[in-house]
C-alpha cells in the first residue's frame, strides 16, 4: 500500500508543481500601439525570463510571490512592473522609444566611441573568463516562411501541397527544442535534449541545437558552420579597430547605469565583419546588448542577409549572461523569396555549478528516445515563447497530416506514389523503392552507371542493386549484389557484398564479399566506369586499367575506446592480368578499329605498347588492418547510434598489411604506413585548411605483385575527384611502389577573403582555393604540384602545374566535383 501511494505521489508531483505556478501574460506595444515582437521579459534578481512572439504576446510562468518584471527591447526604454503574484495575471505594457543623449563635446577628431570601445576591449578577457562554468535551460525556436515566388511555378496544386496563401506566402518549416546546456571552461560542453519538435520541409539555414546558437562576442572571432566557411570579427575583438569604425549615437540610463549606444561600421564591406549597434555599460565596460547585421558581401552562404540581436542580463552579482539571442535571415533562390528566424531563450542559470568529475565525457550532446515523443500538452505547459495563431495552425495541420499518414490506407497510397517509376529522375539519380514504413529500401543505379565501354571488355553492363534494412535501434543490414557482363569477352562476373551494423553505439559492424569481378589496378581508385566510357568514346583513351579477381573476404570494425577505431579484413584471392580486346588471339577475337588512327594503349600501364601481362596469375592470402586515433573525439549520442562531431585536432591512422605464403598463396610481404590528416582546420577570417600526410614502407617484399603495391590517388582526366589525399596531375599507375614512400597534400579555402576585395567579382560570392602536393618514392624522388581554384558552392575549377624536380611536366585545368 505504501509503495502504491508513493507511486501515485510521484506521478502527481509534476502536476502539483505546475499547479503552484501562475501565468503572467500580456501584449507589448510601443507608444503608438504597434506591437513589439521578440521583446525580452524577465523577473529581476532571478534567471527566469521569456521572449514575446512575433505578435508581441508574452507568457511567463512564476511561482506565487512578489516580483519586479523587467521589459526590454533594443531601441526601446526599459520598463518595470512590481506585482504580488497570486493567480494568473494580465499585464499589457507600452515601451517608449529610447531617448539618447549625446553630451560629449567633440574636442578632437576622434569620435568618443573609440575611447569606450578601447575600454571594452581591455575588459574583454576578464568577462570572457569571469565564470568557470554554468548550466542553464535553453529553448530554441525556428520558423521559415516562403514570402513570394514566381507565379509560373505557384500553380494550384503547388499552393495546396505546400499549404500556401494565394500570394504564395506561408510557413514552410517550424521547429522547437528544449535543452539543458552545460559549459565548463575552457571549451567543455554537454547538451541534453529534453524535447524536440519539427514540422515541414528542411530549412535552408539550421540552428537546431543550443551548441549551434552559442555566440560569445567576448571571443575575438565568432563562427557558425551553417553560415560561412570563415569566422567573423567581433566588434570588441583585440584587433577590432583594424576592421571597424565607431560612432557614439548617444546614451541612456538603465537601473542607475549609463548605457552607451555605439554604431559599428565595417571599414571594408568585403571583410567578415558586422554592421549595426553595440550597447556598452559605462563604468564596467561590458556588453549590454547587440543589434548587428551581415550581408552577402561578407560571403555568407544560402541567405542574402542576416540580423543578429543578443541581450544580456545580470544573473548573480556582477555576472551577466545572455538572456536571448535571435537570428533573422532573408534570401532568394530561383525567384523564390524566403525569410526566417531562430531564437534562443536562456533561463535557470546556475553559475559555477559543482559538476561531477566525469560529467564532461566527450559526449557533447545526448538525444534520448523520449525527446521527440513529447505531445502538444507538454509543449503547451513548457513552451516559454507563445506560438502565434499562424504557427499554431501550421502545427495543427502538420500534426493532423501526420496522424493521417499513420493510417494503413495512407501509407499504402503514399508508398504507391513515392515508388512510382519516373524516367528522368532514374537517369539522373537512380531509382529507389521504399516499403510502407521506410524501414527497407531497394535501389538500382542510374543507366549511366550500368552501361559502360572500355578497351578490355568492350561494351558491357554492370548491374548493382542495393538492399538496406533499418531497425529502430540503429542496426542496419546492407546487401549489394553485382552482376557484370562484358559483351566483347562474353564473360560474366558476379559477386555480393553484405554488411551488418550490430552495435551503433560502438560503430561496430561485420562485413564480407565473395565472387569474381574486374577491379581497378589502382586499389585507391581512379575514375568511374561512366567517365572512362566518355573518355573512350570521345578521345579513344582508356584511362581505366583492369585485372580479374576471384575472391572471398571478411572483416569487422568497431571502437575499442572512444576515439580508437579498429578495422580488420582477411582476403583470399585468385588474380590474373587482362589484355585489350584488340590483342586477343583466336577465332573469338574482337578487333577494335581505332577511330582516330591510333591503336589504344595496352592494359599494362607500365608498358603501354606491349601485350606482355603486367603480372602472372597468382593467389594471395592477405590481412589488412588499421587503427584510427581521433584525439579528444567528441560525439552526439542518439537513439540510433553514435555520431562523431568534426574534430578540432589531427587524426592519425596506422595501417598494416600482411601477405601470407601459406595455403597455396604466392605472396609474402609486410607493409606498414602512418597517415596524419585533418579536414576543415579553421583559420579564422582566412577560411579553413585541410591536409593529409602519409609515410610508409614495405618491411618485407620477398614476394608481391602489382595489385599488392602501395597505390596513389592520381589525377588525369579533366574531371577530378577532390577528396582529401588526391593528386591533381599524377599518373594513376606509373608510380605505385613496393618500397618506401612519403606523400603530402595541403589545401586552403580562403572563403572569399581575396576575391571579395575586387569590384564586381565580389558580387558572385566566389571562394578562392590554393593547394599543393608532393610525392617522394624510389623512381619519382621529387614530384610536386601546385594549383589554385575558384569555387561556387559544390563546383569548382582549378588550374595548376606539376613538376619533377625543377622540370615542369604538366599544366592545365581541372573541373572538380564534390557532390
Amino acid at each position: 500500500m505504501l509503495k502504491r501511494l508513493l507511486f501515485v505521489c510521484l506521478l502527481l508531483f509534476p502536476v502539483l508543481a505546475f499547479a503552484q505556478q501562475a501565468e503572467v501574460t500580456g501584449t507589448i506595444t510601443d507608444s503608438t500601439g504597434k506591437r513589439l515582437p521578440f521583446s525580452a521579459v524577465f523577473a529581476e534578481h532571478t534567471t527566469l525570463g521569456t521572449l514575446a512572439n512575433e505578435r508581441g504576446f508574452y507568457r511567463l510562468r512564476l511561482a506565487p510571490g512578489t516580483y519586479t518584471l523587467i521589459y526590454r527591447l533594443i531601441g526601446q526604454k526599459q520598463s518595470s512592473v512590481k506585482l504580488n503574484l497570486k493567480q494568473d495575471t494580465v499585464i499589457d505594457i507600452k515601451l517608449a522609444p529610447e531617448i539618447y543623449h549625446l553630451k560629449e563635446a567633440l574636442v578632437t577628431d576622434e569620435d568618443p566611441a573609440y575611447a569606450i570601445i578601447r575600454k571594452a576591449i581591455a575588459k574583454r578577457q576578464f568577462y570572457r573568463k569571469q565564470v568557470d562554468g554554468y548550466s542553464c535551460n535553453v529553448y530554441l525556436k525556428g520558423v521559415q516562411k516562403l514570402v513570394s515566388g514566381p507565379k509560373r511555378y505557384l500553380k494550384d496544386n503547388v499552393i495546396k501541397a505546400l499549404s500556401l496563401n494565394k500570394n504564395g506566402s506561408s510557413i514552410v518549416y517550424e521547429s522547437e527544442a528544449s535543452s539543458q546546456f552545460n559549459f565548463s571552461r575552457p571549451n567543455k560542453v554537454k547538451e541534453v535534449l529534453l524535447a524536440s519538435r519539427t514540422a515541414g520541409d528542411h530549412a535552408s539555414l539550421s540552428f537546431n541545437r543550443a551548441l549551434d546558437i552559442k555566440t560569445d562576442f567576448y571571443d575575438n572571432l565568432v563562427h557558425w558552420d551553417a553560415l560561412s566557411n570563415r569566422s567573423f570579427v567581433s566588434p570588441i575583438a583585440s584587433n577590432a579597430l583594424a576592421f571597424y569604425r565607431y560612432k557614439l549615437v548617444g546614451s541612456f540610463t538603465e537601473n542607475g547605469r549609463l548605457v552607451r549606444k555605439i554604431e559599428v561600421i565595417a571599414k571594408r564591406k568585403s571583410d567578415p565583419t558586422f554592421n549595426g549597434y553595440i550597447y556598452i555599460v559605462d563604468g564596467i565596460w561590458r556588453i549590454h546588448s547587440l543589434d548587428l547585421k551581415l550581408y552577402k558581401l561578407a560571403n555568407i552562404n544560402f541567405v542574402d542577409s542576416l540580423r543578429l540581436t543578443q541581450q544580456y542580463f545580470p544573473v548573480i552579482g556582477d555576472v551577466w549572461q545572455p538572456s536571448s539571442v535571435r537570428f533573422y535571415y532573408r534570401g532568394k533562390v530561383l525567384g523564390f523569396v524566403f525569410s526566417g528566424y531562430y531564437e534562443g531563450v536562456y533561463t535557470d542559470y546556475r553559475i559555477n555549478p559543482n559538476f561531477a568529475p566525469d560529467f564532461f565525457n566527450k559526449q557533447v550532446m545526448e538525444i534520448p528516445k523520449e525527446a521527440s515523443k513529447r505531445d502538444s500538452v507538454y509543449w503547451n505547459n513548457n513552451r516559454p515563447v507563445p506560438l502565434t495563431q499562424q504557427e499554431e495552425i501550421y502545427y495543427y495541420n502538420k500534426d493532423s497530416l501526420g496522424r493521417k499518414r499513420q493510417s494503413i490506407q495512407y501509407l499504402d497510397s503514399a508508398k504507391k506514389v513515392n515508388n512510382t517509376f519516373l524516367f528522368v529522375p532514374w537517369v539522373l539519380n537512380g531509382y529507389t523503392i521504399k516499403n510502407r514504413n521506410a524501414t527497407q529500401t531497394y535501389n538500382i543505379q542510374s543507366p549511366k552507371d550500368i552501361v559502360f565501354y572500355n578497351s578490355v571488355e568492350g561494351w558491357g553492363v554492370n548491374v548493382a542493386p542495393r538492399y538496406k534494412r533499418f531497425a529502430t535501434n540503429g542496426k542496419t543490414l546492407d546487401i549489394r549484389p553485382i552482376v557484370r557482363y562484358a559483351f566483347g569477352l562474353k564473360l560474366l562476373n558476379a559477386n555480393v557484398y553484405a554488411s551488418y551494423r550490430y552495435n551503433p553505439m560502438k560503430q561496430a559492424s561485420i562485413y564480407g564479399k565473395v565472387g569474381t569481378d574486374f577491379l581497378d589496378l589502382n586499389n585507391s581508385g581512379t575514375v568511374s566506369l561512366f567517365l572512362n566510357t566518355l573518355s573512350n568514346l570521345f578521345t579513344e583513351h582508356n584511362l581505366l586499367k583492369l585485372y580479374q579477381s576471384k575472391f572471398i573476404q571478411g572483416g569487422t570494425q568497431g571502437e575499442v575506446e572512444n576515439g580508437i577505431l579498429l578495422n580488420g579484413l582477411l582476403e583470399y584471392a585468385d588474380r590474373r592480368s587482362l589484355n585489350n580486346l584488340s590483342t586477343k588471339s583466336g577465332k573469338d577475337s574482337t578487333q577494335v578499329t581505332p577511330r582516330y588512327g591510333f591503336p589504344p594503349q595496352s592494359n599494362n600501364p607500365l608498358d603501354p605498347g606491349s601485350d606482355v601481362p603486367l603480372f602472372p596469375r597468382y593467389r594471395a592470402l592477405s590481412f589488412s588492418g588499421s587503427a584510427t586515433f581521433t584525439f579528444n573525439q567528441q560525439y552526439t549520442m542518439r537513439p540510433d547510434g553514435k555520431y562523431i562531431e568534426p574534430s578540432l585536432y589531427p587524426r592519425v591512422r596506422v595501417n598494416y598489411r600482411k601477405g601470407f605464403p601459406i595455403l597455396g598463396s604466392d605472396v609474402n610481404y609486410d607493409f606498414l604506413s602512418v597517415d596524419v590528416f585533418q579536414d576543415r582546420f579553421r583559420m579564422g577570417i582566412l577560411g579553413y585548411s585541410s591536409y593529409y600526410f602519409s609515410a610508409g614502407s614495405f618491411l618485407n617484399y620477398k614476394s608481391l605483385y602489382y595489385p599488392d603495391y602501395k597505390q596513389f590517388r592520381g589525377g588525369l582526366p579533366f574531371v577530378f575527384d577532390s577528396s582529401l589525399g588526391s593528386f591533381h596531375y599524377l599518373n594513376y599507375y606509373l608510380y605505385s611502389t613496393n618500397r618506401n614512400y612519403l606523400e603530402g597534400h595541403f589545401e586552403h579555402d580562403f572563403g572569399g577573403y581575396l576575391l571579395n576585395r575586387l569590384p564586381f567579382i565580389r558580387k558572385l560570392r566566389l571562394e578562392e582555393i590554393v593547394g599543393g602536393s608532393f610525392l617522394t618514392q624510389r623512381i619519382l624522388p621529387n614530384y610536386h604540384e601546385f594549383y589554385f581554384g575558384i569555387k561556387k558552392l559544390l563546383v569548382r575549377f582549378d588550374y595548376g602545374f606539376a613538376f619533377n624536380g625543377n622540370q615542369k611536366i604538366y599544366q592545365g585545368f581541372r573541373y572538380v566535383y564534390s557532390f
